[in-house]
């Protein structure tokens, strides 16, 4: 039974430096939940796999790839942008480690349709009974108030689940809830795969992250719209009924989570208003921060990772934000306020171009294909790219592992049969 599961997943007539790549993709999950070591690791025998690859097989057709050209001079400003930033040696390793990343993506487009797309499923099943093993972990220690393996939150209303007491782990489900909820459909077009969908959202609530919790919904609510014809269909309807019936309860049932989405959050909005709401907000003020930094440095920015330098400067001083003393951190938590405030004008649009074109494509893709895996990797990216939103660094490993790997599915189902 298992010599058989083994040579299903690694058959023997494939090249041995495939297996190699194709072990690292199916475990790849495993790496964003073990360690930041771990997980650069990963990144970098992909890269290095892919690479012999492409040397091996004289395959660069994707180097013609309209994405991978805009990508690439994306990646040449950063380089070119380092003769700009306010500390050189501080850019520099992040500057030139976003190329890890776009190889990356492309390396999870290649095992996607090697063979024809032969190890599709596999990866996806494999990636679907992890995360599965990490909802069920989840749900464990809400009951329990401890994870399987002991680790306890060291703060109420949130989960801490296998990444313990980095609290972060709002970010890996929601980067994988879409693929799997939209796996599960392909293989179960029953009530099986629409329940499956209510659990998951109801686990992204209870691990109390607001701002992944919002991108949830956001990606919940495009992927319900383009996942049939009719708008309002019935599914949907239930399905949209359900989760808000079973989150209100999760709520009432919760005086901490209460406090963190209503008394944090709705309440004092409705009580104080909007604006008053951003002046408390820590968020608000790396983001002003950030937004000040882009107006002394319209064109350039600061450079990549400069942030925390820059922002302890009096004047970004504002006496107005609740948190003027707490305005730094490592970075801006909000990727387009972190793209203008280190890359500045010319970055951006960059940046904004590269994804924009990437989206466009892969939607019409899946207007004309209705390619569910497609749909929720699309629903992922259009979330993680709302504006104003908080969000982890684009240039740090965990946050840019989870983001890529989805564009990395985008590319590899966007006319999937070009790239064979």
């Amino acid at each position: 039974m298992i010599n058989r599961v083994i040579l299903d997943y690694f058959p023997i007539n494939e090249k041995k430096i495939n297996k190699a790549l194709l072990f690292l993709i199916y475990l790849f999950p495993i790496s964003l939940i073990s360690s930041s070591a771990i997980n650069n690791i990963f990144i970098t025998l992909i890269d290095i796999f892919f690479i012999i690859i492409l040397i091996r097989e004289k395959n660069y057709k994707f180097i013609k790839d309209k994405s991978f050209v805009i990508l690439f001079l994306f990646w040449i400003y950063l380089i070119l942008n380092l003769f700009f930033s306010i500390d050189f040696n501080n850019s520099l390793s992040r500057s030139l480690g976003i190329i890890r990343f776009i190889f990356f993506a492309y390396a999870i487009r290649y095992c996607f349709n090697l063979n024809s797309s032969t190890y599709l499923e596999r990866i996806l099943n494999i990636w679907s009974i992890i995360f599965l093993v990490i909802s069920f972990d989840l749900i464990f220690e809400a009951i329990f108030g401890f994870n399987t393996l002991g680790f306890v939150s060291y703060m109420p209303g949130r989960l801490a689940g296998f990444l313990n007491k980095e609290l972060k782990i709002g970010n890996f489900y929601h980067g994988f809830l879409f693929i799997t909820a939209a796996f599960i459909l392909m293989k179960q077009k029953n009530k099986l795969g629409f329940l499956s969908i209510i659990i998951f959202v109801t686990i992204s609530l209870l691990i109390g992250e607001r701002s992944n919790f919002a991108k949830v919904i956001i990606s919940l609510i495009f992927f319900l719209i383009f996942f049939e014809k009719k708008l309002l269909s019935l599914k949907k309807v239930i399905i949209l009924f359900s989760i808000l019936i079973i989150c209100s309860i999760v709520m009432l049932k919760s005086q901490t989570r209460q406090n963190r989405f209503n008394g944090q959050f709705f309440n004092y909005i409705k009580e104080n208003g909007l604006i008053e709401y951003l002046y408390v907000s820590q968020n608000y003020a790396h983001n002003i921060t950030a937004y000040k930094i882009f107006l002394n440095y319209p064109i350039f920015g600061i450079g990549v990772r400069n942030f925390n330098q820059e922002c302890i400067k009096d004047l970004y001083n504002d006496e107005k934000l609740n948190y003027n003393k707490g305005r730094c951190s490592t970075h801006p938590h909000q990727y387009y306020f972190e793209i203008l405030s280190e890359t500045g004008i010319i970055g951006f649009i960059l940046f904004l171009s590269a994804f924009i074109y990437i989206l466009y494509s892969g939607f019409v893709s899946y207007l004309k294909k209705k390619n569910l895996i497609l749909l929720g990797s699309l629903s992922f990216a259009v979330s993680s790219l709302i504006p104003f939103l908080p969000s982890g660094s684009f240039f740090t490993t965990y946050s840019a592992s989870i983001f890529w790997l989805n564009i990395g599915l985008i590319l590899a189902l966007t006319n999937s049969n070009k790239h064979n």
